[in-house]
């Protein structure tokens, strides 16, 4: 299944990734340990709640914020649905993005619409 403009790519926000009721653009800045990728939920085939419970199962989440597809490829970025860990798997994908400096400065505004969005499922433990 092909992504379209609008679908939400559901991203997962560690604890450490949200500090004094901010979410830190290390949210959305890829590691070289994951290849410059982003792991998300397809929105069109995830509700929020369930990209949470499902990614809880193994990891640590505070809740879930997203961003559309059309806002990754407004900065030149990928957005793909790769289904290698689950069915709904999606990746952001900065290949081609050289330099640290872009890739912090493309985060940083990742997050500023993801917080514009507001968290879609937080877990209020």
């Amino acid at each position: 299944m092909s992504l379209n403009s609008e679908t939400q790519l559901l991203r997962q926000i560690h604890p450490k990734w949200y500090q004094e009721g901010k979410i830190s653009s290390i949210a959305f800045n890829p590691s070289e340990d994951h290849d410059f990728k982003l792991s998300c939920y397809n929105g069109d085939k995830f509700l929020p709640k369930d990209a949470y419970d499902h990614f809880i199962q193994n990891n640590k989440s505070i809740g879930v914020v997203a961003v559309r597809v059309s806002d990754v490829e407004n900065l030149d970025i990928k957005a793909y649905e790769d289904n290698i860990s689950f069915d709904g798997h999606c990746v952001i994908d900065f290949e081609g993005v050289d330099s640290t400096n872009a890739r912090k400065k493309k985060a940083s505004q990742l997050r500023k619409k993801a917080e514009q969005g507001g968290f879609l499922f937080e877990n209020n433990l």
